[in-house]
């Protein structure tokens, strides 16, 4: 009978070598980066969103004729108050544009009103 036990240490010396040697070198990532909000977003898009997602829910469980009208209705609205919340929210910055605004400033809220957010 052969005696594996000396290569079965190696291997896991070997193993044990790779694995130190990749904690150390390869840096390690933290994934605590959080989807900011679109400027636009409140709490009534927010309500609107909830009620079209409940509404899908249960046309998904339910899948009547009444219930696709409920969901279609449920999603109209919710996309008229997140339009309207974006329309809102939109004026308010237009008007404060004005010639003495840096070109950098107008493009760094269009971009935070696109959901484009750089740190």
């Amino acid at each position: 009978m052969v005696c594996d036990n000396p290569i079965d240490t190696a291997v896991n010396q070997i193993t044990e070598t790779l694995i130190a040697a990749a904690e150390n070198s390869i840096p390690k990532t933290k994934n605590n980066f959080r989807r900011q909000r679109k400027v636009w977003w409140n709490s009534d898009c927010r309500e609107a969103y909830k009620n079209q997602r409940k509404a899908w829910g249960r046309f998904r469980r339910y899948p009547t004729s009444a219930n696709l009208i409920l969901y279609k209705q449920a999603k109209a609205y919710s996309r008229r108050i997140q339009r309207r919340s974006q329309r809102e929210s939109w004026e308010p910055y237009v008007s404060s544009l004005n010639s003495t605004i840096s070109s950098k400033k107008p493009w760094e809220k269009v971009k935070k009103a696109s959901g484009i957010f750089t740190d």
